[in-house]
C-alpha cells in the first residue's frame, strides 16, 4: 500500500473509531436548545456541501456557548472543508483544550485527531505535527477505548519515518543541485 493510502486508511480507522464511542452529553441527547439548534443546521449544512453557510452557523452557535466544545470541532470540521487548514487547526485545539477542561473525553479526542489529521499531511508542518501525535498518544495511553493505543503508536512510527524521508530527500536534492551547478561549470 503506498505512504499516503496508508495514512489516509489509519486515519480513517482512527477517527471511525472515535466516532463509535458515545459522547456524555452529545448534542442529540441535550434539550434542544438554540444552540444544540445551531449546531444540528449547522451539521445539515456541512453535509449539504455549503461549508461556508456551515461555517457561520457554528459561529454563531459558539458565539451564544463559547465554552462548548462540540461547536469549536464542528466549526473546524466545516473549515477544513473549506480548505482554511490553518483556523481548522486552531478550533480543533481549542475544542480539545475546552474538553479536556469539561472532562469531555470524545470531544478531547475529536480535537486532537482534527489537529493531527491536518498536520500530518502538510509537508510544512512536521514539527507541529510530531508534537500532535504525541499529545494524540498522551490521550490514547489513558483513553485507549475512544482512540486505541497502537492505532497512534503506528501512526507516529509512520510520521517519524516520513520526517526521516523527508531529510534523505533533501539531502538528495541538494546532492542533485550540487552536481547540476559542478556540470553547468565545467
Amino acid at each position: 500500500m503506498l505512504p499516503a493510502m496508508r495514512w489516509g486508511f489509519l486515519l480513517v480507522i482512527v477517527a471511525a473509531t472515535a466516532s463509535a464511542q458515545d459522547a456524555p452529553e452529545a448534542p442529540e441527547r441535550r434539550q434542544a436548545t438554540a444552540y444544540v439548534q445551531q449546531l444540528r443546521q449547522g451539521i445539515t449544512q456541512l453535509v449539504d456541501g455549503d461549508a461556508t453557510g456551515a461555517m457561520t452557523t457554528f459561529q454563531e452557535a459558539i458565539r451564544s456557548e463559547p465554552e462548548q466544545p462540540e461547536g469549536h470541532c464542528h466549526l473546524a470540521a466545516a473549515q477544513r472543508q473549506n480548505g482554511d487548514l490553518q483556523n481548522a487547526v486552531e478550533s480543533f485545539r481549542t475544542c480539545a483544550r475546552l474538553a479536556r477542561q469539561a472532562g469531555d473525553v470524545l470531544n478531547e479526542g475529536r480535537g486532537l485527531l482534527g489537529t493531527v489529521q491536518i498536520l500530518v499531511l502538510d509537508r510544512e508542518q512536521r514539527t507541529p505535527a510530531r508534537e500532535a501525535v504525541s499529545a494524540l498518544l498522551r490521550y490514547a495511553e489513558t483513553h485507549g477505548d475512544t482512540i486505541p493505543l497502537p492505532l497512534v503508536q503506528e501512526l507516529q512510527q509512520r510520521l517519524d519515518s516520513i520526517i526521516e524521508l523527508d531529510v534523505v530527500s533533501q539531502e538528495v536534492r541538494a546532492r542533485r543541485e550540487a552536481r547540476a551547478a559542478q556540470t553547468t561549470e565545467e
